[in-house]
């Protein structure tokens, strides 16, 4: 693991995915799994894209599409609109390419309790929702909050279907869902995934 204050294109944020979205007065805050690879980093010279005209990553092209079924408007990396969004990982350091698809437990609890759980508490706090992308985020909030961890797929459907997010308390939310794109498709497909974001809109438009 690399922390990106080691490389030459670290920003002033708690970390790469948040230099795209960081509004501390979100509605919405977002967890992913992890930011990607060292290599890809440097690459992209510390950005969440090569270029402003692709995408580095399949899950954020997807991710802004389904934001847009919410009616939540993030523009691309390299071009961000103003969005009531943050966006994190739960996991903050950058992994070497070999171990692209690697997670370990010490990694999401050091993360987690010495920055997500403080981020999500005392310095965001989003007014209505979190979300996390993936089973890996999912697990990752569940347990900073005392929760029991259901099976990934299930926990996804009972929130979705019912339109009701996991309560964590104090005033907390959650709406677990599939990692949009890539990968995510192979276990959710994007038509389901999309069903899934609708769900979430609606329930956004009960509050």
């Amino acid at each position: 693991m690399t922390n990106p204050s080691d490389t030459s294109f670290d920003k002033d944020e708690i970390g790469p995915y948040s230099v795209w979205q960081h509004n501390l007065d979100a509605d919405i805050l977002i967890i992913g799994r992890d930011w990607g690879c060292i290599d890809d980093f440097v690459q992209f010279k510390g950005e969440n894209a090569p270029n402003a005209d692709g995408y580095g990553f399949p899950m954020d092209e997807w991710l802004s599409t389904y934001l847009s079924i919410v009616k939540i408007s993030i523009g691309h990396p390299l071009r961000p609109m103003n969005a009531p969004v943050f966006l994190t990982n739960a996991i903050l350091c950058l992994k070497a390419r070999s171990a692209a698809n690697l997670v370990k437990g010490d990694w999401l609890c050091n993360c987690g309790v010495n920055l997500l759980k403080p981020l999500i508490d005392d310095i965001v706090r989003p007014k209505k929702l979190v979300i996390t992308l993936g089973k890996h985020a999912y697990e990752s909030v569940m347990s900073l909050y005392g929760k029991p961890v259901e099976n990934f797929t299930a926990a996804v459907d009972n929130a979705v279907y019912s339109k009701c997010p996991i309560d964590l308390g104090n005033g907390l939310n959650l709406f677990p869902v599939f990692i949009p794109g890539g990968q995510g498709f192979i276990n959710r497909s994007s038509v389901i995934q999309e069903r899934d974001w609708r769900s979430i809109g609606q329930y956004l438009e009960t509050l």
